[in-house]
């Protein structure tokens, strides 16, 4: 009789279901990263200043999206289990209240941490000129956030319906709006944006953030559509 241990690594009939979900979801998580890596790059040829101010302000603005990021969390198993239940309609309920309550948050935050990104900043001890640069940085940074707690809420709702390569095609799709914007706007558009130093790049992020923004729609439009079929596909036993 083989050891618990020895099974757990025998095929299973549900692996390729498993796997099919498991795999776009790990490509989406990779990929995530990527916004920040080409940012720093380019951030990097404007000096140590605007380099150095990115890390400051970098670590706050993550350290509040990850906070406050549950709402995707919380409503992946909420529609999945709607959708188990085959009660589409409740399933995309739920997914609008989500969404509504993660663009409250969004905005809330936005509102606070811009009003007091000079205090914030304060609590790390940066020179006055990483300092000034790290607030510029944030004000600009924290415009994006209501719209990116939308697509990972959106994320979620795709993954409560076992889709997770709609979200890849979004995270990839952002960062190729992102390539192409950062050139362009950390170098050439400084005096529209009104902006210094590492702040004028960060005008990018809210226009690459409106890519998710569409996912959201077409994810409210696939609920109504699967309304409609009355199916969907599940992991089951074969």
């Amino acid at each position: 009789m083989a050891s618990p241990f020895v099974s757990a690594f025998r095929r299973n009939p549900r692996d390729g279901a498993i796997a099919a979900i498991a795999v776009p979801a790990l490509g989406a998580l990779a990929i995530d990263p990527l916004v920040t890596i080409v940012d720093t790059a380019w951030v990097a040829r404007l000096g140590t200043v605007p380099l150095a101010a990115i890390a400051v302000a970098g670590a706050v603005f993550m350290a509040v999206f990850s906070v406050f990021n549950f709402v995707h969390v919380a409503v992946t198993p909420l529609v999945a289990g709607e959708v188990g239940r085959n009660d589409i309609k409740r399933a995309g309920s739920i997914a609008t209240s989500a969404v509504l309550i993660g663009f409250a948050i969004g905005v809330a935050l936005a509102i606070v941490f811009i009003a007091l990104s000079d205090q914030v900043v304060g609590l790390f001890g940066s020179e006055p000129a990483v300092a000034s640069e790290a607030e510029s940085y944030l004000r600009v940074r924290f415009l994006a956030l209501p719209p990116m707690i939308i697509a990972t809420v959106g994320h979620g709702v795709y993954r409560g319906h076992q889709d997770t390569k709609t979200p890849l095609k979004v995270a990839v799709g952002m960062n190729i709006v992102n390539l192409v914007l950062d050139p362009p706007v950390h170098f050439h558009v400084r005096a529209w944006c009104g902006w210094s130093g590492v702040g004028n790049g960060r005008c990018t992020n809210p226009c690459g953030s409106m890519v998710p923004r569409a996912d959201v729609r077409i994810g409210s439009h696939k609920t109504r559509h699967r309304s409609g079929e009355g199916g969907h596909s599940r992991i089951t036993d074969r």
